[in-house]
């Protein structure tokens, strides 16, 4: 087992920062508050300093008992109450990005077949706290998971993997855009509030985009990729959005967000020469060993002019052709 110094900041499996432990008395086991370096380059200064010290400490020698330190008790121990916190928050705000929170706007959506995990995706609230647009390709049967029940997962920080919280069920769907909107339903009475992001009234070559989402590389936590506007194709009656976002498996079905942390799209296809499926990612070697590079390899993130979003304007469409006026 290695040691680590006391005199050095540790982080967790869990992402959690713990400063360095103030010395611990061997005798007592009480903790004592560590001690601050002040650097002083004047020599001036610094004699000055030095002797407005000797004049504190011989007043603290001359009043005694009569004015006790507040770090000490009454019997002359330190007091352990003024150790220092040993966690560091992350600071206030760090959960909006683009405009957009984070925390409150963006899921993880988990489909199930037999009880059984089998399918990832990403989503975003639209419209109120109860619906989720997501990729109609995260929750369509396939022969590797036969969907029974559908979950979302939040978050409660940036840094931490989702939980699941909520149960779903499919209310609306478009397969030609590979959108899908989800109704939610919060497991508990704690759950997290939930906001809904506004959809981009208009998108534009060039625009700068933020995508959010949990891609199946990198960890369990929320991943943020950039990129822009690439060009527009128009195929299946669907206006595509072409970008230069770098997303992966996991990622379907979130968010690409401009400056004002509007929707503008869903990232979603991806042009894979011949492999005829709806993907988010490109198997670009053969990870597998059989002397092939297909579908049965590892799908890898890839950038460029490569991959395709839904636009946020078919969510609208799709709502509105259910009652549902956003």
């Amino acid at each position: 087992m290695n040691h680590i110094p006391p005199d050095r900041p540790t982080v967790g499996m869990d992402g959690k920062i713990t400063p360095p432990k103030a010395p611990v008395s061997l005798k007592t086991g009480i903790v004592y508050p560590k001690k601050r370096r002040f650097a002083v380059s004047n020599p001036n200064v610094a004699a000055l300093l030095i002797v407005a010290s000797i004049l504190v400490f011989a007043g603290l020698v001359i009043l005694g008992d009569k004015n006790p330190s507040p770090s000490s008790t009454e019997d002359g121990a330190p007091n352990s109450t003024v150790a220092e916190s040993d966690t560091v928050d992350l600071a206030p705000g760090i959960e909006i990005v683009s405009g957009v929170n984070v925390i409150k706007s963006i899921v993880q959506v988990v489909a199930q077949d037999s009880g059984e995990d089998c399918a990832y995706g990403s989503g975003s609230m639209i419209i109120d706290s109860s619906y989720v647009l997501t990729n109609f390709h995260v929750v369509e049967d396939d022969e590797d998971c036969d969907i029974d029940k559908i979950f979302i997962e939040t978050i409660e920080r940036i840094d931490l993997a989702p939980v699941r919280t909520h149960s779903a069920e499919i209310f609306a769907i478009n397969e030609d855009a590979d959108l899908a909107i989800l109704k939610i339903k919060p497991l508990s009475s704690n759950g997290v509030e939930l906001i809904p992001v506004k959809i981009a009234p208009e998108v534009r070559l060039g625009d700068e985009l933020t995508a959010i989402g949990f891609p199946a590389i990198g960890g369990e936590s929320v991943t943020v990729t950039k990129g822009e506007i690439s060009g527009f194709s128009n195929y299946g009656g669907v206006r595509w959005i072409k970008s230069s976002i770098s997303i992966s498996g996991g990622n379907s079905g979130g968010g690409a967000f401009n400056l004002n942390g509007e929707l503008v799209g869903v990232p979603t296809l991806m042009g894979v020469p011949g492999i005829d499926e709806t993907t988010d990612c490109r198997p670009d070697r053969d990870t597998n060993g059989d002397g092939e590079i297909d579908s049965d390899d590892e799908c890898v993130s890839m950038g460029g002019f490569i991959n395709s979003l839904s636009p946020g304007s078919g969510a609208i469409e799709l709502a509105k052709s259910k009652g549902l006026i956003p």
